[in-house]
């Protein structure tokens, strides 16, 4: 959420030192730094990390008297949380052409949303090779944090999950997915294979097939189980998805469900359930006391709305293929992180377009590209959450004759931070 900044006398700019979190190494942009070797042999510059006032700030990059004729500059805004034991990550990132960069007198910027319990650092990463120079160089932070900038208190952390989400250094694994150690990751034809997928298409009546749709059922239930959110102390939600089986099986084993109906209708909550609960149960067996445990929501877009409280999961399996845009597919998943307990576990479904698309195929949904991906996962980093890492096998992905050509399915795993 961005916070309304102060008018620009109240905050002082502060001057950064380029070099202070590797004062000895020897930077790429000749002649600064020290002379030890570079930790990854792309090292320009990374200043300490220092806490910004909260809202949208600007780190400004002088470097004088650069001369380059080849390289490229990655301006990188590390973010690192307060939380012991906690890793840092990329919370935006620019890519500027050394030559360039060069020409327009050495000057650029970057701009990001600081939080409380933050601290931020500027990286400037090299990534080729460079003969590049310059007299001098200086970063500058428009609004560094002052006294009144304190951390905000959180509410109590769900005591579940006995496999946790934890922060990673690599955004993006060039790892194979499988389905039984789930992360955020495209379908494959190769998942359907393995026993833990038979193994959930048993419990809910289903041949094993090739099918998207059955892929996104199965993960979600994967996901939880693996995290360890499915048990009778965990209260979970579901957005718009009660007529799949996934809540069945929830309610089976004793979750407790808050179910959210998108759109508008003229039933009441109870009548709504008394007409799917025989539906639930041709899923599932289901104990005749549990019924008590799931309770519906009747609406809760375009933003989750507040009577829906807080739980240690939620998931979605069409939701964000049903919405206006990839944008208002981004602030649904963005939002609905906010009725997740600290620590809790949200499983989004996407569909994602794995070639380029077709003209013809326009109607079809919400689908999100690859750079939609990354750039959605750094949203929700920015906002201090934690995303499993990203697998997308190279694009490979299951093969759907009832999606459009070059769709498949992906899965998104959040931990609320």
């Amino acid at each position: 959420m961005a916070h309304n900044p102060p008018a620009p006398s109240e905050i002082t700019p502060a001057a950064l030192d380029p070099f202070s979190y590797f004062p000895d190494v020897a930077s790429k942009i000749r002649p600064f730094g020290g002379v030890a070797q570079q930790p990854d042999l792309s090292y320009g510059f990374h200043t300490q990390y220092v806490r910004c006032a909260p809202g949208y700030c600007v780190f400004s990059l002088k470097v004088e008297g650069l001369e380059a004729t080849c390289g490229v500059l990655y301006l990188q805004v590390h973010m690192l949380s307060d939380m012991r034991g906690a890793q840092a990550h990329v919370a935006t990132i620019e890519r500027l052409a050394l030559p360039i960069l060069a020409a327009q007198g050495g000057e650029a910027s970057i701009r990001f949303e600081a939080l409380r319990g933050m601290t931020y650092a500027v990286f400037g990463r090299i990534s080729d090779q460079t003969d590049a120079t310059a007299s001098a160089l200086h970063i500058i932070l428009d609004r560094p944090a002052g006294e009144e900038d304190e951390v905000e208190t959180e509410a109590a952390p769900t005591a579940l999950g006995l496999e946790a989400v934890r922060a990673v250094d690599q955004l993006i694994s060039l790892e194979a997915p499988t389905f039984a150690a789930p992360f955020s990751q495209i379908s494959t034809l190769s998942q359907t294979g393995e026993p833990s997928f038979s193994r959930w298409c048993k419990e809910i009546g289903r041949v094993v097939s090739p099918s998207v749709e059955l892929w996104e059922t199965c993960f979600i239930l994967q996901a939880l189980e693996r995290y360890g959110l499915i048990s009778r102390e965990a209260e979970g939600l579901g957005l718009g998805d009660i007529d799949s089986p996934i809540a069945a099986v929830l309610a089976a084993r004793g979750c407790r469900l808050v179910m959210g109906e998108h759109g508008s209708t003229e039933e009441t909550p109870e009548e709504w359930l008394d007409n799917r609960w025989q539906t639930l149960l041709g899923l599932v067996h289901i104990p005749a006391n549990e019924r008590q445990r799931i309770r519906i929501a009747p609406a809760f877009m375009p933003a989750p709305q507040e009577d829906l409280g807080q739980v240690d999961f939620l998931w979605s399996r069409t939701l964000a293929c049903e919405m206006g845009s990839v944008a208002d597919a981004r602030a649904m998943i963005l939002n609905s992180l906010s009725r997740l307990r600290p620590g809790g576990l949200a499983v989004h479904m996407l569909r994602f377009q794995a070639s380029p698309r077709s003209l013809s195929d326009e109607q079809a949904g919400v689908r999100f590209e690859r750079d939609d991906i990354q750039r959605l996962t750094l949203d929700i980093i920015s906002h201090r959450h934690v995303a499993t890492q990203l697998k997308f096998a190279q694009g490979r992905g299951l093969i759907d004759p009832d999606l459009p050509a070059g769709v498949t399915g992906f899965g998104l795993i959040v931990r609320r931070g």
